[in-house]
């Protein structure tokens, strides 16, 4: 196999790879639009029962391993909002990176029409 065509493979898997990543992008972002989720997630997890489990955290009245059981389910909704941010940073790189990678491919596609 020559230069090239490995080349113009490892540009495929990444385009396939960005474009995966813009997909997953645009799911979470309907996902945050979507009324449901932000009714049960963003509204009832996220601020009440985190809020409670801080809460909890904090009562001196319960064993120390229920408050950092509760300290933990406090700590989701950061962990969750966190990655839910995580993903739609990575598709917006993926999106941006797939012009220069079609771009390259088409480079390399030339180079291996030479040979």
């Amino acid at each position: 196999m020559s230069e090239v065509q490995i080349t113009i493979e490892q540009l495929e898997l990444q385009l396939v790879s960005s474009k995966e990543q813009v997909e997953l992008r645009n799911a979470a972002q309907r996902l945050w639009a979507n009324r449901d989720f932000k009714k049960v997630i963003l509204e009832s997890f996220m601020r009440d029962e985190c809020a409670r489990y801080a809460q909890q955290a904090g009562n001196p009245g319960i064993p120390h391993t229920e408050r950092e059981d509760a300290m933990a389910m406090a700590m989701a909704s950061g962990h969750l909002k966190r990655f839910l941010s995580v993903i739609i940073q990575m598709g917006n790189n993926a999106e941006a990176q797939i012009g220069p990678i079609e771009d390259a491919l088409d480079e390399e596609r030339a180079k291996g029409e030479d040979e």
